[in-house]
């Protein structure tokens, strides 16, 4: 295994490069995030910093750049979904990773897939897993807001999901199960 050692010319340069670079080494599920404001436009985004938290009450968190239109309309409403995607659908995922400076340009991203209204929120029709959530709480993560959603519904979909590492799109190669040790 290659190690990589930056400059020390920098100590917070080399830092934040090694944690970028080592946080593009992680795999993780892509995700949809998408809200709806209260004059009814769409917003979402791609995100990959998605995980439960808990499940009593069913809950998940998603973390979302302060920067995102998507999180101002979710304040407003105080309801999001999350969708988890699944093997094949990178185009979405690409559409949504693209950023929106008006609200006609993130409602137009919409038209790629399939998306219904579910308990006030987009929701993408044949993801790997759909949850409506209730923004139940929200906390300063520097350049993110840390958002909690208590989770009310959900829809699951039996099939792989879209995975992304390394600064590419991922797949399950096949469905064998390692052995724990």
């Amino acid at each position: 295994m290659a190690e990589v050692l930056a400059s020390r010319l920098d100590p917070e340069e080399e830092l934040l490069g090694a944690f970028r670079e080592g946080m593009g080494l992680m795999t993780s599920t892509v995700a949809i995030i998408a809200a709806r404001n209260d004059a009814g436009f769409r917003f979402g985004m791609t995100a990959t910093a998605v995980c439960s938290l808990s499940l009593s009450p069913p809950s998940v968190v998603v973390c979302v750049n302060k920067t995102a239109k998507t999180f101002e309309a979710l304040r407003e409403t105080n309801l999001l979904s999350v969708n988890l995607l699944a093997e094949g659908q990178e185009l979405i995922a690409n559409a949504f990773a693209r950023h929106a400076n008006t609200q006609g340009e993130a409602d137009a991203k919409f038209s790629t897939g399939n998306w219904t209204i579910r308990d006030s929120v987009p929701v993408l029709d044949g993801a790997l897993s759909s949850m409506t959530c209730e923004l139940s709480n929200c906390f300063d993560g520097g350049t993110h807001w840390i958002v909690v959603g208590a989770v009310l519904t959900v829809l699951n979909q039996d099939t792989n999901p879209l995975l992304y590492g390394r600064k590419n799109y991922r797949r399950i190669r096949n469905d064998t199960v390692c052995p724990t040790y």
